[in-house]
């Protein structure tokens, strides 16, 4: 296909290989318009799959995903597959960010506690490397829930809005030669079921007043 036209202060992103204007359709009605276009190029005889994001007028790689994931996908699949790609991957830098300021605070926190009233003083090599090394331990289950929190919002969120999650979730699983990561999707797979599955709460309720 050939690239769509782009307006005169964008940098033309033909150079990253070939477009797809019918995903690119659908990466905008979900992520951003214009924001992102989904390429594809062959790099030494295998193909290579881009999600690219525009910056300050020009295109950039954002993702590169690996071909083997995606070549049982169909036009249809593989938007639905880059719009949970972009969500998750904004949903994890979102968390991260909080995080990070969250971490921060408590890092400070805990070393003006230590100095003003425990009296540990920043000379202290080895008390200060257990307080910050206790703090940073702390943060690990913090983080383990809160990528687990972004994985179920994004799954969530792109099922309301594509179906064909499911079957994308499937066929990723499908490919997977790993029992761990098999085990992993078919959760997810398993979460959505049983989530379509549970009544309305208002439709539980109305069910009284009729």
């Amino acid at each position: 296909m050939e690239d769509e036209p782009r307006d005169a202060g964008f940098q033309d992103d033909s150079a990253f290989g070939i477009s797809h204007p019918d995903i690119d359709s659908t990466l905008e009605l979900y992520v951003g318009v214009g924001d992102f276009s989904y390429k594809t190029r062959m790099v030494d005889g295998a193909t290579e799959h881009l999600i690219m994001k525009l910056k300050k007028g020009h295109w950039k790689v954002h993702l590169k995903i690996d071909d083997e994931e995606v070549k049982n996908f169909d036009n249809e699949e593989m938007a639905t597959f880059l719009v949970h790609q972009v969500k998750m991957d904004r949903a994890i830098k979102r968390r991260l960010f909080g995080l990070i300021i969250v971490f921060i605070a408590v890092i400070v926190s805990v070393a003006l506690y230590s100095v003003m009233i425990l009296g540990i003083g920043t000379t202290d090599d080895f008390e200060t490397f257990l307080i910050a090394g206790g703090v940073s331990v702390a943060f690990i289950p913090v983080f383990c829930i809160l990528m687990s929190s972004a994985e179920r919002s994004v799954d969530d969120s792109v099922y309301a809005i594509l179906p064909n999650f499911m079957e994308v979730l499937q066929k990723m699983m499908d490919s997977k030669d790993n029992p761990y990561q098999k085990r992993g999707i078919e959760q997810r797979i398993q979460r959505l079921r049983r989530s379509s599955q549970t009544p309305d709460i208002d439709d539980f309720t109305s069910s009284f007043q009729e």
